[in-house]
């Protein structure tokens, strides 16, 4: 069974709550970003390819949106913590 990898989002982004990306195969083109903020529980689907988030908010417009500005940001980190694990898989050099 695949072990799920989760980034913490919350201080690189400066979130007032909980905010984390997820996934289960590195290979994996969408990662599910959960958090909670503003008294709203959310698991949204981000494609990374399309660079776009595939679920919304429908019960809070407002944080919806704001998610939508983090995208960029919230796919670069989760491109970096993917290649620090592939060079921490990759054997030394003798």
């Amino acid at each position: 069974m695949a072990n799920t990898t989760t980034v913490d989002l919350r201080e690189p982004l400066k979130s007032p709550g909980p905010l984390s990306a997820e996934w289960w195969d590195d290979d994996s083109k969408c990662v599910v970003v959960r958090g909670s903020l503003f008294h709203t529980d959310f698991a949204l689907r981000l494609d990374l390819e399309k660079r776009a988030f595939l679920d919304h908010i429908e019960s809070n417009q407002k944080l919806d949106e704001a998610l939508q500005r983090f995208t960029n940001q919230i796919i670069d980190l989760v491109w970096k913590e993917r290649l620090l694990r592939r060079a921490d898989a990759r054997p030394l050099a003798n």
